[in-house]
């Protein structure tokens, strides 16, 4: 039915929406604190700020992955 794709459609939709908003202030801090290191702490400060970043991206793909994949195996 074309009602539930469109219903579906605006799901996944606000799904993103909301996602984008709650980082969004994230996101700015994130830039924010990357100025100020890069402005006020030269290079070594930027290469312990990226690799924060890096580290704490690699955490959230890793247990996002593992909560969605148990999340998927308890409804089958």
């Amino acid at each position: 039915m074309p009602c539930d794709m469109i219903k579906e459609f605006k799901c996944i939709v606000f799904k993103y929406l909301l996602i984008i908003i709650i980082l969004l202030p994230f996101v700015i801090v994130g830039c924010y604190l990357f100025y100020r290191a890069m402005r006020y702490g030269g290079l070594k400060a930027v290469v312990i700020f990226l690799l924060i970043i890096i580290l704490a991206t690699i955490i959230g793909i890793v247990s996002g992955y593992l909560f969605t994949r148990r999340l998927l195996e308890s409804e089958v």
